[in-house]
């Protein structure tokens, strides 16, 4: 038996304009896309969930509801939609919608604008990476943004690019030039874990700032904070 959902646990939100927020996450199996630097196993299913450390096997969405409930604290700010890719299981989101009564954050590459659309009056805040190193799905990428903006409050979504070494600033100036026709919509530019952090790269990361700036009022440089912090 192969469950949709690899991990529940609460902990802190590391990436993104929500750094420190509380959240409970839940990590959904499998990814429709196979990036290089990925730190999630994602290309199996999953043989049973982990919840706060503990192997379980959670057969119904009731039972994902019931360790979701479990894990609630005043301090939580949303259930993070993580991954994997979470758009790949719009039927079980809506069920935890409809059942946690807790806002959802979702956390998506992007690349499936018809299932955002089916959610998109469920997710109160939007974490949508768009990745540069598949771009076959550049476009599908900007109308996943454009629905999800248009239903969310003002600032409850941001962009947000892992900036590998394959990144050059001409990606980031068209980019921002495309999302500015969208909205003014904060940018995260990610450093990838595990790259040295030399002058050059770190040169690199202000030019790009510095670009984005010219369509963007909101850009930032924030890396995965809770890697440094040794949360999951």
């Amino acid at each position: 038996m192969s469950v949709k959902v690899r991990e529940i646990f609460s902990s802190i939100q590391g990436e993104g304009i929500y750094v420190g927020r509380r959240q409970i996450f839940v990590r959904f199996a499998k990814c429709n896309l196979d990036c290089d630097y990925c730190d999630t196993a994602h290309k199996r299913d999953a043989k049973f969930c982990m919840v706060a450390g503990k192997k379980k096997f959670l057969k119904t969405a009731d039972d994902i509801v019931n360790e979701i409930k479990n894990l609630d604290t005043k301090d939580v700010f949303s259930i993070s939609l993580t991954g994997g890719e979470p758009l790949i299981y719009t039927s079980l989101i809506k069920q935890i919608h409809k059942k946690t009564g807790i806002p959802l954050y979702l956390e998506t590459n992007s690349t499936l604008p018809e299932k955002a659309d089916e959610i998109k009056n469920l997710i109160t805040y939007a974490a949508c990476g768009l990745k540069l190193n598949y771009p076959k799905f550049y476009n599908d990428s900007l109308k996943t943004i454009e629905i999800l903006n248009h239903c969310l409050k003002s600032g409850n979504l941001f962009v947000k690019v892992v900036i590998t070494k394959n990144v050059d600033v001409g990606q980031i100036e068209e980019l921002t030039g495309d999302l500015k026709n969208i909205g003014d919509l904060p940018l995260v530019l990610q450093p990838q874990t595990g790259i040295k952090w030399d002058n050059t790269y770190k040169n690199t990361l202000l030019t790009m700032s510095e670009t984005a700036g010219n369509f963007l009022k909101e850009v930032r440089i924030i890396p995965q904070t809770h890697k440094f912090l040794g949360f999951e």
